[in-house]
């Protein structure tokens, strides 16, 4: 992460949310929009388990690079733990007794191999489920064509627990449970209590978006190389601003 004196954070997860975290459900579908340094995982490790633990739930939270995994398992064993004893009375295996955190390819692979029914087994023993950087989904899906297999078995076994997504472009796979919602109403339409939508339809999911901070930052078009060079020289040269260029091919670049 680069520093910068200008970026300023408008607010943070945990602010946004406040406590209505403790109104989420069965079934519910909590999107978190929110870029880097708003305190997405913070919030998740330092409040929402805390409320995981009083409820004596567990959760599953996913993730899609294994240095994250690792960066998290740390941060539980270093700093949370101390904080669910000072709440809770609770020390040692508190982490395997209500939060198990893994990557999404774990899960592929045991979907994929001899250890489907073991992997289907390990996702039913959780409450509610946590898919950080969500858009996984589909960023990665151009060379990893499991990413479907996941996340259809996903929203499959956990479609009637609590489910969290987070990411700071999460569109896509918002796009996508809009529709599959409804499809559900639709497809339940007639054999349940018209009440019963209250539950079952849109109103299952839940937005909270954070703002990006970067308000300050200009950007800016330029069809030839030739029309941004006046600009440039004078931004950088005479103003000490700092530009970050993307160009589309290597001569570009260097010219």
């Amino acid at each position: 992460m680069i520093e910068d004196k200008n970026f300023r954070v408008s607010e943070y997860v945990s602010d946004k949310i406040g406590e209505e975290y403790q109104q989420w459900g069965k079934r519910d579908i909590i999107f978190i929009t929110a870029p880097t340094g708003t305190g997405k995982s913070y919030f998740i490790l330092h409040t929402f388990l805390k409320w995981i633990v009083k409820n004596n739930w567990k959760m599953l939270y996913l993730v899609n690079r294994k240095i994250l995994k690792k960066q998290l398992e740390e941060e539980l064993c270093e700093e949370v733990e101390d904080e669910i004893y000072q709440e809770f009375g609770m020390f040692g295996d508190f982490l395997e007794r209500y939060i198990t955190v893994s990557t999404y390819q774990s899960i592929e692979n045991g979907l994929k191999g001899a250890k489907q029914q073991e992997t289907i087994q390990f996702i039913l023993g959780f409450a509610c489920v946590v898919y950080d950087e969500c858009h996984y989904f589909y960023s990665d899906s151009n060379f990893n064509t499991s990413t479907e297999l996941s996340y259809l078995f996903l929203r499959k076994e956990f479609n009637n627990k609590l489910q969290i997504y987070i990411s700071a472009t999460p569109d896509k796979i918002r796009n996508n449970m809009d529709a599959y919602v409804v499809e559900e109403i639709e497809s339940l339409a007639g054999r349940i209590p018209q009440n019963a939508f209250l539950k079952n339809g849109k109103n299952r999911i839940k937005n909270y978006k954070i703002k990006n901070g970067y308000d300050y930052i200009k950007f800016s078009v330029f069809a030839k190389i030739d029309d941004m060079t006046d600009t440039i020289i004078k931004n950088v040269c005479e103003e000490k601003q700092k530009w970050l260029i993307f160009v589309d091919n290597i001569e570009l670049g260097k010219d």
